[in-house]
């Protein structure tokens, strides 16, 4: 029993060492490097739109731009291991394989913008008006982000 919890522990080091940058990293803190931004923009109506920055080592950088109840900057802290959940999100959404716009038909919708960086990789997707075309699986990345950041709290 003892041997098979050790090899279940080592199998999953193993696959923490894998990172967002698409292969083999140097070690199980490679998530640390990451930057990842959100930026939701302004519609024609009272869409709140704000950007909000979450570094590696949990630091969070908000800033409301306009219909946000918070205008203005404010910083805050997640913890690190929500960051790493936040690159397996990524990796688990295919992230680097998507394409890099998703347009919806109407005019004068908002957008949400995604970027990835990690380590020399770098990717942004645009995803206007909640385009039918964009994946499932970005909008849930672009709604874990706020989650995980608490853009929530801000947003008072």
């Amino acid at each position: 029993m003892r041997r098979r919890w050790f090899g279940a522990l080592a199998l999953w080091l193993a696959i923490g060492s894998i990172s967002a940058c698409g292969g083999a990293s140097s070690g199980p803190t490679a998530w640390q490097q990451a930057v990842i931004t959100l930026q939701r923009t302004p519609c024609l109506g009272a869409c709140p739109a704000y950007v909000v920055t979450v570094q590696g080592d949990g630091t969070v950088f908000y800033k409301g731009v306009q219909h946000a109840p918070f205008i203005g900057t404010r910083q805050g802290k997640v913890a690190p291991a929500d960051v790493q959940r936040l690159v397996a999100a990524f990796d688990a959404a295919g992230f680097w394989g998507l394409q890099d716009s998703y347009s919806g038909g109407a005019t004068d919708q908002p957008s949400a913008s995604t970027t990835l960086v990690a380590g020399s990789r770098h990717k942004t997707i645009n995803d206007y008006g909640g385009s039918t075309a964009a994946p499932a699986a970005l909008r849930t990345l672009e709604n874990q982000i706020d989650s995980v950041v608490n853009t929530a709290q801000w947003d008072r």
